[in-house]
């Protein structure tokens, strides 16, 4: 291998390793903490994310249609195994279709403790 051929193979796998662990960021539209989370709207923080990210979102009421839009992002609220706060992380689709949506490329995704509901659509509106 000559030496610009080593370069070239250092800089690329010196790029992937910068991108090499998944991040976490923190959705929370409570005004008391909104200084200590990442985004305030649900949508927001997966169009910041990229594969294999994970998004929590605080209780809270999120309203708007939320898409994946071909990301594999685990997608979970604070606390999904405790019942109250899974009853007080809503996401609310406001009528404007369903509420979660996936391009259906997005294998491996992984949606947990949420109350998901205001959502229209002919064959249901959760997702």
């Amino acid at each position: 291998m000559q030496a610009g051929q080593r370069i070239l193979l250092f800089l690329l796998l010196a790029l992937t390793a910068v991108r090499a662990h998944a991040a976490t960021w923190h959705v929370s539209n409570d005004p008391t903490i909104r200084d200590k989370v990442d985004f305030a709207a649900v949508q927001a923080a997966i169009d910041a994310a990229t594969d294999g990210d994970t998004i929590i979102v605080h209780p809270g009421f999120y309203p708007g249609t939320i898409r994946f839009n071909g990301k594999v992002l685990h997608l979970r609220s604070s606390a999904p195994g405790v019942r109250e706060v899974t009853e007080t992380t809503i996401l609310h689709g406001s009528f404007a279709g369903s509420t979660i949506r996936f391009l259906g490329t997005e294998h491996g995704a992984i949606v947990e403790g949420f109350t998901i509901t205001g959502g229209s659509a002919e064959n249901g509106g959760g997702i």
